[in-house]
């Protein structure tokens, strides 16, 4: 097919892509709903990072993603 790359596989289908000389483009830390935005979440997010930081390097795969969270019931002008 001649494509490099696939973003966001899981890390147990990991060994699937190498088999197949493929990469995975992004890899996830944590979802959408619980992010950086809300201060509550600061230790999940980190430790949610951290792990995918390190399996994404041991993979060899170039890159993880993270997401700023739901806005919830955020105010434009309240800094979390």
């Amino acid at each position: 097919m001649g494509i490099p790359s696939v973003e966001l596989v899981s890390p147990q289908d990991w060994d699937v892509l190498k088999k197949h000389n493929l990469v995975c483009a992004i890899t996830s830390s944590h979802g959408f709903v619980k992010g950086w935005n809300h201060k509550e979440h600061h230790d999940y997010c980190r430790d949610s990072i951290t792990k995918a930081l390190e399996a994404t390097g041991a993979a060899g795969f170039p890159n993880v993603i993270t997401f700023s969270g739901m806005r919830e019931k955020l105010s434009d002008t309240v800094s979390a």
